[in-house]
């Protein structure tokens, strides 16, 4: 009790204290230390007249970042989470606690008195201190893959008032044809509900495809003048080295499905309740779509992976997806077996998903953006339509129907089985035909300058 009682003394010592532009500009100077740079990959590591960049949320889009660092005169510095998370405490801590379960809607509820003075408060001293650290650090911009997650809101806004450029390459790049009216709905009903979080305030959005740029625009989030299409940086990299060969090592890839594959199950998992998707009772809700789809996907290919030891089987969980426990519980469930002791079959989160891809001879999933990335690299790709999506009302959140002679389809387990062993004895061929119009379709800018393009643009402006 007492130890609580001091925290709390302390945290109101350090904010008072931080009400100073003195010891702002202090604690600015002391933030600077902890500055982590992205190392460059350019062949001329000494140009002159390197625009530097403040990342925010840098984890979320290294793979990004580290292109745009190889192809431009571009230095990206990034403060680590934990002293990101650690100043909006020092404001938001009380109402964290306090809000568990509803902090994201307490977040932004005008008629939160206590909660919305405390952002203010937070707003302030975040202005003046991101003033300081560009100004002691000589930063042109802030970039950031997405314009609404609940702890960069207030950091964005004190770069729009402090008129600081701020720049969006915007991760969520995938959606199919037939759920872009569903997605406009849905963002335009959030928006409603919630015009701060859904509201881009910087100077522009870089997105992948004309898909994104439709549903940001007309849903009204981003403004026409605001949104630029320049393709996925990230990809640059293996465009251009299409054509080298990669010595890959017997290894199948799972891109593992989440409970929003293709955009399912969303009016189920609202900001209330959205960690139930961390815990094994989703898997008893017969409400849930895809339940049983994630269940007998990772049984398969478990199974797979026991009766072929020199197969390597790699399971690659999403951020913020299923955890890995889960996966453990499922398979020591149904096969009485644990999955951690299975030497050709590892259960993979943080790894980035590109070199995943990069290194395996055949990728497997679902509503994915990792099949185009897998494409792109010359891979065979499964996707299996088993379980919920075989049912007819599910269709619309199975991605790339019109581009499936792309794919190698599978309905049953018996025939993933049979088609893995082709693939490995080499019996098969890979499906190739017409690759320019999917790219196309999905990617918009799809000749591996997507970070030169974007470079190009915002130097224009800066």
């Amino acid at each position: 009790m007492k130890l609580k009682i001091l925290k709390k003394i302390l945290i109101l010592i350090i904010r008072n204290f931080l009400r100073f532009s003195p010891a702002i500009y202090l604690f600015a100077f002391y933030a600077s230390h902890f500055l982590t740079k992205f190392e460059s990959k350019r062949r001329n590591k000494n140009q002159k007249n390197q625009n530097k960049f403040f990342a925010l949320s840098h984890w979320r889009f290294s793979s990004d970042i580290k292109s745009l660092n190889k192809y431009a005169n571009m230095d990206f510095y990034c403060l680590k989470s934990k002293f990101q998370i650690m100043i909006n405490a020092l404001w938001l801590n009380y109402f964290m606690k306090k809000y568990k379960k509803n902090f994201q809607d307490e977040f932004f509820n005008k008629n939160n008195k206590k909660m919305q003075l405390a952002r203010k408060e937070l707003q302030i001293f975040l202005g003046k201190f991101i003033k300081y650290l560009f100004d002691i650090n000589n930063f042109k911009a802030a970039i950031s893959c997405s314009f609404y997650y609940v702890e960069n809101q207030d950091w964005e806004n004190a770069f729009y008032k402090k008129k600081i450029p701020f720049y969006i390459i915007f991760r969520e790049n995938m959606l199919d044809d037939e759920v872009v009216s569903l997605e406009i709905n849905r963002l335009r009903n959030l928006r409603k509900k919630n015009n701060e979080k859904y509201s881009f305030l910087g100077n522009k959005v870089f997105v992948s495809n004309k898909i994104i740029f439709k549903v940001l625009t007309q849903s009204g989030c981003v403004q026409n003048n605001k949104i630029d299409l320049i393709g996925i940086p990230r990809l640059d990299s293996f465009f251009n080295s299409r054509k080298n060969k990669i010595k890959t090592d017997n290894q199948v890839l799972l891109l593992s499905p989440i409970l929003t594959m293709g955009r399912s199950n969303l009016d189920k998992f609202t900001e209330n309740n959205s960690r139930k998707v961390f815990t094994l009772d989703f898997m008893n809700n017969k409400n849930i779509i895809f339940r049983n789809y994630f269940k007998s996907i990772h049984l398969y290919l478990t199974e797979y992976a026991i009766k072929n030891p020199k197969i390597k089987i790699i399971f690659k969980t999403k951020f913020g997806g299923i955890p890995k426990r889960i996966i453990y519980n499922i398979i020591k469930k149904k096969l009485n077996v644990d999955i951690r002791k299975i030497k050709n079959l590892k259960v993979i989160g943080k790894s980035p998903t590109l070199n995943l891809i990069k290194n395996s001879d055949v990728v497997i999933g679902c509503s994915s953006t990792g099949l185009i990335e897998a494409k792109i690299l010359d891979k065979h790709v499964i996707c299996p339509i088993i379980e919920e999506a075989k049912k007819k009302n599910n269709k619309k959140f199975i991605y790339f129907k019109k581009y499936f002679h792309l794919f190698h389809i599978i309905y049953s387990k018996k025939e993933l089985n049979n088609l893995l062993d082709k693939i490995f004895q080499k019996k098969i061929n890979k499906k190739n035909s017409n690759l320019n119009n999917f790219f196309k379709n999905y990617l918009g800018i799809y000749d591996g300058s997507s970070s030169k393009t974007m470079i190009k643009k915002i130097n224009n402006e800066i």
